[in-house]
């Protein structure tokens, strides 16, 4: 992350995601310390969700996945959004052109950790997501997961490639090959049986909701 201020992920987890050993969350945590994990169904606003009463959601993205008409017209196209990694939607759905104001007055990213379905669970419960500002990801390259967890589409990432290439493209990271090479380490020993993740950076222990 950049030195010269501060920029927030929240990740709400449904509490299913946090008991599957393929989730994500937790290594976001230990590689990108600043990242907020809240376990649960639903918060009331930003603000609780955040755990602190001085964030607006103005200032915040969310993002968001979109249904596949959604993509061919935002992201696939020759509008606006075509061929754009990363694009902001206006209130109305459409591709912002330009967002040069929007990425300098982004303070935070809320992802939505868990399978399809669990994620809209999520989505549909929390009504004041849509208060934030949209952000779609059109990656270059498909799930590192690959047979471990089968994603309902191609573009659907985990929670941890989500947010690195989020940053990748907002410039909040810059060498998001060294996340990469961890979320790698971390999925191999998975199939092959061994505990614990490749370190990085130093764990956090504190900042993140067990409810």
């Amino acid at each position: 992350m950049t030195s010269s201020d501060r920029f927030r992920l929240i990740v709400l987890r449904h509490p299913r995601e946090a008991k599957s050993p393929l989730g994500t969350a937790d290594l976001l945590v230990r590689e990108i310390p600043d990242t907020l994990v809240r376990t649960g169904l639903s918060w009331p606003n930003l603000q609780a969700a955040s755990g602190d009463e001085s964030v607006t959601a103005a200032h915040w993205g969310v993002l968001f996945v979109g249904t596949k008409a959604d993509r061919k017209r935002l992201l696939l196209g020759s509008g606006s959004g075509g061929g754009r990694r990363l694009v902001f939607l206006s209130r109305k759905g459409k591709a912002v052109e330009d967002d040069t104001s929007l990425r300098e007055s982004l303070e935070g990213l809320v992802l939505l950790d868990g399978t399809w379905r669990q994620s809209k669970a999520l989505w549909w419960r929390n009504p004041w997501l849509l208060r934030l500002r949209r952000v779609m990801l059109n990656p270059d390259a498909p799930s590192l997961y690959g047979k471990l967890r089968r994603e309902p589409r191609r573009e659907c990432l985990s929670t941890f490639e989500a947010a690195i290439l989020a940053l990748r493209e907002l410039g909040r990271v810059q060498e998001p090959s060294v996340f990469f090479e961890a979320l790698k380490a971390h999925l191999d020993g998975l199939a092959g049986g061994t505990a614990g993740p490749r370190r990085s950076g130093t764990p956090r222990s504190d900042g993140q909701d067990r409810r």
